[in-house]
């Protein structure tokens, strides 16, 4: 059983849609992150997603039954890709005008951070349950957390 609203399940296409379309939205957009290759190595999408799945410890999408704890990962990895496009951007003045490129990267990392936050307490509360997390009606799935 999933948590009310989330997918049962999802596809490494679907998993990266969520990341461009729910996560980074407009930061997307702005990092020209918008369109989503996995069949090209290296691309932004199919780095973040195989760390995804990396974190969540399996090796397969199909593996991935806590679909709560998969989206965590997933937020994550969407704005640790976000920090690493947004790392050279700096900010622009001239004539009256300042433009602030800087804080998407500003933006990118603080969301990181608290994202990875989330996923701690998320990780601690299930394991001080005994398996059972108290945020998620679909269990808790035993995995080796990755930072």
């Amino acid at each position: 059983m999933t948590q009310t609203g989330l997918p049962p399940a999802y596809t490494e296409q679907a998993l990266a849609e969520f990341m461009r379309d729910s996560v980074l939205k407009d930061v997307a957009v702005d990092l020209d992150l918008t369109v989503i290759d996995l069949t090209t190595d290296p691309s932004p999408y199919l780095d973040a997603v195989r760390e995804t799945l990396n974190g969540y410890g399996v090796a397969v999408i199909e593996d991935a039954l806590d679909t709560y704890l998969l989206r965590m990962y997933a937020r994550r990895e969407a704005w640790r890709m976000a920090m690493s496009y947004s790392a050279s951007l700096y900010d622009v003045s001239g004539a009256e005008r300042i433009l602030k490129r800087s804080q998407i990267h500003t933006q990118a990392r603080a969301m990181f951070y608290q994202t990875e936050s989330d996923l701690k307490a998320y990780l601690k509360d299930a394991m001080s349950t005994g398996g059972a997390s108290s945020r998620t009606t679909s269990g808790y799935v035993p995995v080796k957390a990755v930072w």
